[in-house]
Formats: C-alpha cells, sequence, structure tokens
C-alpha cells in the first residue's frame, strides 16, 4: 500500500518498499552483469593507485573524480534494470555531472561530520537520508542541494523500511566477508544493485521494471 506525497511535484512517494524484492531484483542484476561490474571495480582501483603515485595533485584529483566513478554503477545498473542496452562506456556517464556530484559529495561530508560531532544520531540520519542523492542529480538533472533535499525527504517518508534493507544488506555482506572475503565478490555489487532496484521503486515505477529475465551464466 502507497501513500501518494505528490510524487510528480516532490519526486518522491511513501512506499512500502518489499526488501524481498529489492534483494532478489538486485541479486539477479548483480549475477548477469557480475562480469563488468567486477572489471569496472578494477578500473577504480587502478585509477586510485595511479593517481596516489602523484604527490597533492593526484589526490586533489581523485577527491574530485571520486564521486562520478562511484555513480557510474548506477547510470549502467540502472539501464539494465530499464531494459535497455548498456555498455561499459555507460560506467563514466556520471562524468557528464562531475561538478555537481563533486559539490554533492563535499557538502554531504561536511553535514554528515557536523551531524556525527552532535551526539552521532544525526550523522547516521543524514548519511541515510543522502543515500540517492547522487542517483537523482544523474537521473533527473538536479544540482546537488536538490538532490540531497530530495533523497533526504525521501528516504524520511520511508525511513523504516530503508533502514530494514540497509540492515539486511550489510549483514548478507557480513555473511560475505566471513566467507574468507570471497563471498564479497557477489555481496558488494548485489548492495549497489539493490540499492538502484530500491531507487527505482521509490522514485520511478510509473515506468515498471521489465520482468527479470531467465537465470543465464554469469558474465565474465
Amino acid at each position: 500500500m502507497e501513500t501518494d506525497l505528490g510524487a510528480m511535484g516532490q519526486g518522491y512517494r511513501r512506499i512500502d518498499l518489499p526488501i524481498g524484492d529489492c534483494i532478489q531484483r538486485g541479486w539477479d542484476l548483480a549475477i548477469q552483469n557480475l562480469g563488468p561490474l567486477i572489471g569496472y571495480a578494477c578500473v577504480i582501483i587502478a585509477i586510485g593507485a595511479g593517481l596516489a603515485l602523484i604527490p597533492i595533485i593526484g589526490w586533489i584529483v581523485g577527491v574530485v573524480i571520486s564521486p562520478s566513478l562511484s555513480a557510474g554503477y548506477f547510470v549502467y545498473v540502472r539501464k539494465k534494470l530499464r531494459g535497455e542496452r548498456a555498455d561499459f562506456a555507460d560506467f563514466f556517464g556520471a562524468f557528464n555531472y562531475l561538478g555537481q556530484l563533486f559539490l554533492l559529495g563535499l557538502v554531504s561530508w561536511i553535514l554528515v561530520a557536523i551531524g556525527t560531532l552532535l551526539c552521532i544520531l544525526p550523522g547516521l540520519y543524514l548519511a541515510v537520508g543522502y543515500m540517492f542523492s547522487s542517483f537523482l542529480v544523474v537521473s533527473r538533472n538536479l544540482d546537488f542541494w536538490q538532490g540531497m533535499e530530495t533523497s533526504r525527504k525521501a528516504v524520511t517518508a520511508n525511513l523504516g523500511s530503508v533502514i530494514i534493507l540497509l540492515l539486511a544488506l550489510l549483514g548478507i555482506n557480513i555473511l560475505g566477508a566471513l566467507a574468507c572475503l570471497v563471498g564479497l565478490i557477489f555481496t558488494i555489487p548485489l548492495t549497489y544493485c539493490a540499492g538502484v532496484v530500491a531507487f527505482h521503486m521509490m522514485f520511478e515505477d510509473v515506468l515498471p521494471i521489465p520482468p527479470a529475465p531467465s537465470p543465464g551464466p554469469i558474465r565474465i
């Protein structure tokens, strides 16, 4: 059951987020695209290692581009979720929003840090509240503050189910880490993909998720 909060005007709705569906669909997406997801993770690691060899300037560049690199997962997975063609180059599509994503990362980090100093809970609330901010900047071409506030208000409207989803994903990743860390190869992509599915359900369900294809071999 959902409660209309003026979705088209405010950009979000209050829904009973189906945790099991988010995880199941996230798992399907992760398994079907495991090769590209792991490959992109290796690219990010290589870029970070290369920039670390460049004193000061490398660190600055890393800070500036890190939000766009992280948002690249969203660009790719969102296309797959919507049944669209996605190529490896789509992982770098978030660089079209480099400036806004950098500002988002900087301002949200400052606010979360301040909130954490104020008895921790405000910082945790903001960290959770801003979880869809970069997705909104990329998918709706919002500026960084609009993305942050839209995400925060949407998460607040669905706070209970969002927290349950995050706790479930945390538990899955703990299990992955206990499996000699090998399980993280599967659980970390699952976490990214489940987050994109949750975003779709909260913000984009006017475009229904295409039926999941029949399970097939893992793409490496």
